[in-house]
């Protein structure tokens, strides 16, 4: 994506598998600081906590449905966590949040960095599985 200024902005999907490394924090600023300027938006993974969710449901199966929206849910404790972890960053918590920082992003300065929370959604009614 490019904006009027010359700049771009670059999509980053942070794994959640990287979100147990010690040093996550230092490295992932430090990868920032040797790129070229640009704007830089952050999609966080589940991780650990998705995979847990993915072995529950291996041990006593649940809808598939329901199994994906818990994910989905767990997705934006990831993008909380790494909130904390990187406050320079703005948190976009929603997609007008991230539509409104898209249609004017040229009056933030070069180089800005933002957190999106895009997995956010009404998911159905969950139903209770009698066992």
């Amino acid at each position: 994506m490019n904006s009027p200024r010359g700049n771009f902005t670059r999509v980053v999907k942070l794994g959640g598998s990287l979100l147990k490394r010690k040093r996550l924090v230092d490295e992932v600023n430090t990868w920032l600081l040797a790129q070229r300027s640009g704007d830089t938006l952050m999609v966080v993974g589940g991780g650990a906590m998705v995979d847990a969710v993915r072995e529950l449901d291996s041990i006593r199966q649940l809808p598939s449905d329901e199994v994906h929206w818990l994910c989905v849910d767990l997705l934006h404790i990831s993008y909380q966590t790494c909130s904390f972890w990187f406050p320079s960053f703005d948190s976009l918590e929603d997609p007008e949040s991230l539509r409104s920082w898209l249609d004017h992003r040229d009056a933030f300065p070069a180089g800005h960095a933002c957190a999106i929370n895009v997995f956010q959604a009404t998911p159905p009614a969950i139903n209770k599985v009698e066992t």
